[in-house]
This record gives structure tokens, C-alpha cells and sequence, in this order.
């Protein structure tokens, strides 16, 4: 009899055991899920949006006033993907955009939106501007994009 309880007990501490462990899994899937999904959308929203959604915003517009957008297009990009296998290319992608990011950053400027081989900056947006070094506002956005643009040009020559 006593023999058949400790059994009966021993399956019963493994079965919670068990439980316990499945549990702890699937929790930790999940918090990699969730980890996965917020890293993606940090390389998919701008941080302008992404501050004010996890703020708890939900729908938001803000007249912004006169802002200049510049649209970066990398030239002969098909001639581009054809010279390059898919690691190589996007080794090749990384390193011009995060050329593109520095250079925003360096000019005051709100890095929006990178698709393809298109990709989107802006001055004059109010959220940016009040983060960005003082001695930059002593230009108007649109000289700050402009000479980005220039920059831009001989930097990836």
C-alpha cells in the first residue's frame, strides 16, 4: 500500500513538475514573440509615431506648420541588385542607410520612412526640432535639407 501511494505521488510531482515547465515555455514564447514583433515595428514605424503610440496615444494628427521632406531614390538600383547576392546586398543596403541615418541625425533631420531603395527624411517637424542641438536651429530646416541632400550626393559617389 505503501508502495502504490509513493508512486501515485511521485507521477503526481512529476505531472506538476511537467505543467510547470510547459508553462514556463510557453511564456517565454511568448515574450520572444512579443520581443520579435516590437523589434520589428521599430524598423517599420518612424520613432515620431512609435513615442506616441507607446504613450498610449491612439489616434493623433498635429498640424506641424511648413516642414521640407526629402525623398532619397538610389539610382540604377536594378543594375545595383543584379551585381550583388541577397546577404551582399543587404550587407551593402545596411551600410548606405546607416550612412543616411547619421547624416539625419548630424543635420537636425526626422529620418520617416525607408522602402526598397527609397527613403524619406524630413526637417521642420515641431517633436524633432525639440530634440535636435541648438546650434542647428540656427538654420531653417529647408538649408539643413538641402545640404544633406548635397552630402548625401558626394557620400555615395
Amino acid at each position: 500500500l505503501r508502495l502504490c501511494i509513493a508512486i501515485v505521488w511521485i507521477g503526481y510531482a512529476y505531472d506538476c513538475e511537467l505543467d510547470k515547465k510547459i508553462m514556463f515555455s510557453n511564456g517565454s514564447r511568448k515574450v520572444r514573440e512579443f520581443l520579435k514583433l516590437k523589434s520589428i515595428l521599430n524598423i517599420l514605424v518612424p520613432a515620431l509615431v512609435r513615442d506616441k503610440v507607446q504613450s498610449g496615444k491612439k489616434n493623433f494628427s498635429e498640424e506641424e506648420g511648413q516642414v521640407t521632406i526629402v525623398f532619397v531614390d538610389l539610382n540604377k538600383f536594378d543594375k545595383i541588385v543584379n551585381n550583388y547576392n541577397g546577404s551582399e546586398l543587404i550587407e551593402l543596403m545596411d551600410k548606405i542607410y546607416n550612412v543616411f541615418d547619421q547624416l539625419c541625425d548630424q543635420y537636425g533631420l526626422q529620418k520617416i520612412e525607408t522602402v526598397g531603395k527609397t527613403y524619406m527624411a524630413c526637417g521642420g517637424l515641431k517633436e524633432a526640432e525639440k530634440k535636435i542641438d541648438q546650434k542647428l536651429l540656427n538654420k531653417h530646416h529647408t538649408v539643413r535639407v538641402t545640404d544633406y541632400s548635397q552630402e548625401l550626393l558626394t557620400v555615395v559617389k
